[in-house]
């Protein structure tokens, strides 16, 4: 048997199934599977190395990234190696500048121990949250590092 031929079908913004080839065999996949299998690639996201290293529960290959660690070293991106439940995270490279940079502001935003600006006079203020991002926001759009 020939087959069919995948050159010429016509595109569509919608799909139930999408096509995959596994060791060799052509297959299919349903989209809702093809969505879980990706996510699982993407890995956690913890604000220290030591809270990213006790968090195993991943296939080997996912992505994990510390963004927050004392150690500026620590922050980065890490590749999971070895069986879910074991094996260990290995740095394989820095946060994104932006992506860096904005949880950099946010992790010193949380670590105020004192109020400075009007905005912080209250912590338990349920707009807090809110005023910390706008403050960040601002920080961050006049071009002043409020991390030195």
């Amino acid at each position: 048997m020939a087959g069919v031929t995948t050159l010429n079908l016509p595109q569509s913004n919608l799909a139930d199934d999408v096509i995959v080839n596994w060791q060799g065999s052509t297959r299919l996949i349903p989209i809702a599977r093809l969505v879980a299998l990706l996510m699982a690639e993407v890995g956690p996201a913890h604000e220290t190395r030591v809270q990213l290293f006790a968090d195993l529960d991943w296939a080997t290959g996912s992505a994990g990234r510390v963004y927050g660690d004392g150690n500026s070293n620590f922050n980065g991106i890490y590749r999971k190696n070895g069986v879910f439940g074991g094996g260990n995270w290995t740095r394989i490279g820095d946060l994104p500048t932006r992506l860096e940079r904005s949880a950099r502001i946010r992790h010193r935003a949380k670590r105020c121990k004192k109020p400075t600006t009007p905005w912080a006079k209250d912590r338990n203020d349920p707009d807090r949250e809110n005023q910390i991002a706008t403050a960040s926001n601002r920080a961050r759009d006049t071009d002043v590092d409020p991390l030195r």
